[in-house]
């Protein structure tokens, strides 16, 4: 082996050794290498990483009971103080009925005194509060003491729990992970089904004897998540793994265990929290009564009743499937969680006879969900869905600020589950069902108007019309207040030197009607070598390309198709003349999903141009990364092509 071979294989090793080191130790074993440390090897940008984290279940049955052990153990390395969030821990367990409990819990912060010797600085029992979520859940928070960069953290804990069902575990955070490992141990009369969401190695082992069978899942050297742009969720992504009960099986007995999503529903409707939440009658208010008598419309029917409930009732914050407090109370409070508003937001459109029921759904941020897999946890709220002869409309009256004609995009290109049949005795397929929520005839739509001129100061001043519809107008303004401070904000994040006034705004309170404004503006214009370039792609916010990244692990998510019609007008004075102007194009891409047109047009002092730009579809896949990545780059380049004029003599 020669000697560059050798050096490699050294560097190999030793960056492996070194990367795998912190794996499973005794609590409180810390040795000062580990506090010296400075940086991951894994990512040197990161705040802080995982040494090791693992989770063991056991399963035991005891007097014909069965009994769930949960041992947790995790171990942290803070690098800097963007790290020290770290140090704030959240457990959550289910108290009701006192299904989970937590116990034996130790953590301790360590750190290096001015001597170099370890200190160790352990939580005080006092500093540990439960804090009350709703009725189904509460949350042991604790904050490490002594935290500071440099620090490692520590804790462990075990769960005991009634109730059968074994946690989903996460390999992956948004830090890097040396070590991460689960393990589950059980009766062999039970069957479990790993099943793993990961594109990462994990490394298995399957343990079996008479007394238990054992299988353990661990990952090694896992990167942080990345942080890339329009990912659907980071849900969908992080490194995972489930365990579904199959059922329990044994030479006297054989019980099925696992679920169907008509079982599941069938309990869902039983709950006292849901199924008998439907079935309550809210009062209607004389004042509701008034709004809608005389309609005949079903549409301006739901969009009345919407818009009350948005109006009446004040959201907490708090998303869920479940009526926690009960429709009725939070009715009379006029407050409530997610899924109170919308399930009284369901009686009230039933009442009014529109054909309305609840939609168990996913939102963006909680993760997409896997419908060959029942079970329940996988949704974060419920909706109102409504059928208008063959229109579907979604609503969520905690939204306040879309309108019944769009699906929020919150949940829009999701799996939604219908249930349109409450009584849970005559329950069959056709009272439930999979529903795709999307409207292919509503847009992401904005169009921008420019007409301006170009001033022997070598500024570009003139003044611009812009409106945004459908989803363009809930997206802007979720990001902008519609007053004139917000909006010259919005603007100068994407043009820094411009200066707006006279900016007036229309249909801000009509959430139906597109949201449109109006302003006049000033921006300098860049100089170069007697020549001065003026730039057509203003207020888009397409400006910077967000697809530069050779490789991507997420799939690009926009969430709805996109139109973008972008013209203007710019005049030049006397003494100026247009260079050659950019050539009139069209580009397709491959699929023929993105197409972009410009045309320009001179007339002497005069240019006209008119760019249109469609996206004809809400994602695109891993898998056609590559292809888009270079295709947007030429469409960015496009878009960014500017009119170049030149001063010929003194006006």
């Amino acid at each position: 082996m020669n000697l560059q071979k050798r050096v490699t294989l050294s560097l190999i090793i030793f960056l492996a050794s070194n990367l795998v080191q912190a794996q499973v130790q005794d609590f409180g074993k810390i040795t000062k290498d580990d506090l010296a440390k400075k940086a991951s090897l894994l990512d040197k940008s990161a705040e802080a990483e995982v040494l090791f984290e693992t989770s063991e279940t056991s399963l035991s049955i005891l007097g014909g009971h069965f009994e769930i052990t949960v041992k947790n153990h995790t171990r942290l390395k803070i690098f800097n103080e963007k790290g020290l969030d770290e140090a704030n821990i959240k457990i959550p367990y289910i108290d009701r009925n006192h299904a989970e409990y937590i116990q034996k819990l130790e953590a301790q912060t360590y750190n290096l005194d001015e001597a170099g010797n370890i200190k160790v600085s352990k939580l005080d029992k006092k500093n540990v509060f439960d804090k009350r979520i709703n009725n189904r859940l509460n949350e042991q928070v604790f904050s490490f003491p002594e935290v500071k960069a440099g620090s490692i953290i520590e804790y462990r804990y075990v769960v005991k729990r009634k109730l059968l069902y074994i946690d989903e575990w996460s390999f992956q955070r948004h830090i890097p992970v040396l070590y991460s490992s689960c393990s589950l141990q059980y009766p062999p009369e039970f069957m479990f089904t790993p099943v793993p969401r990961a594109t990462l190695h994990i490394e298995t082992n399957f343990k079996k004897n008479t007394m238990y069978d054992e299988q353990s899942y661990t990952m090694q050297n896992v990167p942080a998540l990345k942080d890339e742009p329009f990912i659907s969720s980071e849900q969908d992504y992080i490194q995972r793994i489930k365990f579904t009960l199959q059922g329990y099986f044994s030479q006297d007995v054989n019980i099925k265990l696992a679920k169907s999503w008509q079982e599941v529903i069938k309990e869902l409707l039983e709950d006292v929290d849901f199924g008998e939440q439907l079935k309550k009658n809210i009062p209607r208010t004389q004042d509701l009564t008034n709004k809608i008598a005389g309609l005949k419309s079903p549409y301006e029917k739901m969009v009345v009743i919407n818009d009350y409930v948005k109006q009446n009732m004040a959201w907490d914050g708090k998303t869920s499937i479940w009526a926690l407090d009960g429709v009725k109370s939070a009715w009379e409070k006029k407050s409530g969680n997610s899924g109170e508003i919308n399930l009284i937001l369901v009686n009230l459109l039933k009442d009014a006879g529109l054909n309305a029921n609840p939609v168990l759904v996913s939102t963006h941020d909680n993760g997409r969900i896997q419908t060959m897999d029942a079970d329940l946890n996988q949704f974060n709220t419920v909706m109102a869905y409504v059928l208008i002869d063959s229109a579907m409309y979604v609503l969520d009256a905690t939204d306040k600020k879309t309108p019944a004609s769009l699906i929020p995009s919150s949940v829009v290109c999701t799996e939604g589950l219908v249930i349109n049949n409450y009584d849970n005795t005559k329950l069959d397929d056709k009272d439930w069902g999979w529903r795709f929520l999307w409207n292919e005839n509503k847009y992401y739509y904005k169009l921008i108007n420019v007409s301006a001129g170009l001033t022997t100061g070598g500024k570009i001043s003139g003044n611009a019309f812009v409106m945004n519809k459908d989803y363009a107008r809930t997206d802007f303004l979720a990001r902008n207040n519609p007053d004139s401070a917000s909006m010259e904000t919005a603007y100068k994040e994407m043009h820094a030197n411009i200066a707006l006034n006279e900016l007036v705004s229309k249909n801000e309170k009509v959430d139906s009607l597109p949201f449109e404004h109006t302003f006049n503006f000033e921006l300098p214009v860049e100089e170069n070598g007697g020549y001065q370039i003026i730039n057509v792609n203003l207020f888009t916010g397409l400006q910077k390309n967000p697809f530069l990244a050779t490789e991507r692990s997420s799939d690009i998510f926009f969430g709805y198709n996109q139109k973008y019609l972008i013209r203007g007008t710019y005049k030049i004075p006397e003494g100026y003349e247009f260079e050659e102007l950019p050539k009139n194009v069209r580009m397709v891409n491959p699929d023929k999903t993105i197409d972009l047109t410009r045309i320009m047009q001179k007339n002497d002092k005069t240019v006209q141009y008119s760019i249109t730009l469609d996206f004809k579809k809400p994602f695109y896949t891993v898998s056609e990364y590559a292809d888009f990545a270079e295709f947007y780059k030429q469409l960015n380049t496009v878009l960014n092509e500017p009119i170049v004029v030149k001063k010929t003599s003194k006006p």
